[in-house]
């Protein structure tokens, strides 16, 4: 379960992140369930929507992602 002030940090944190970065997100968030969406879909999906996907991803698993590991 992600704290106040952590919810604040990520949502700050998605709203920053590139496509490369989503993607890289994506591959490596460690959720208890698959996440399988093809390089297809990643590709064809606008930036605030895969933000969007992304951060209801976070706030369903309750966990912060690496922030910046792409880089």
């Amino acid at each position: 379960m992600l704290r106040a002030n952590e919810i604040d940090e990520v949502m700050r944190a998605i709203a920053e992140m590139d496509r490369e970065e989503l993607v890289y997100q994506f591959r490596h968030y460690p959720a208890p369930f698959p996440i399988d969406f093809t390089d297809d879909f990643l590709s064809r999906q606008s930036l605030d929507k895969l933000r969007h996907v992304f951060a209801g991803l976070v706030m369903h698993c309750g966990k912060m992602p690496a922030i910046g590991a792409a880089a």
